[in-house]
């Protein structure tokens, strides 16, 4: 498997979950924006896109080094929640589970690719 087809497969994975959590959330009448879900979504598809990448080209001397890279990684989304999204939805509707869900399910679901 190359670079490039575990980056397809993440973002099939995250569009395939973004479009089912944003179905659960209108059949339970829970509201969102569209935005949350770009920002959130996106956000993980980038870092864990970018993470895939540079693992997957790091040199075979470095294989034993591969989990602390890929903690890096983790630390680097965990900022950016920190840094960029739990500002956002602070500043427009408040932490809510629904909020912190959007994020932190696509999170997840990049670390099972990854």
């Amino acid at each position: 498997m190359s670079a490039q087809r575990a980056v397809e497969i993440l973002f099939g994975v995250l569009f395939v979950s973004m479009f089912l959590q944003q179905q659960v959330y209108s059949a339970l009448s829970i509201p969102f924006k569209t935005a949350d879900f770009a920002l959130g979504y996106g956000l993980n598809f980038l870092v864990a896109a970018t993470i895939l990448v540079v693992l997957w080209r790091l040199p075979e001397r470095y294989e034993a080094s591969l989990g602390f890279s890929f903690m890096v990684g983790s630390a680097v989304k965990f900022l950016m929640y920190l840094l960029v999204y739990l500002p956002y939805t602070k500043a427009n509707q408040g932490l809510t589970k629904p909020a912190f869900f959007i994020f932190f399910m696509p999170y997840f679901l990049a670390l099972v690719v990854e």
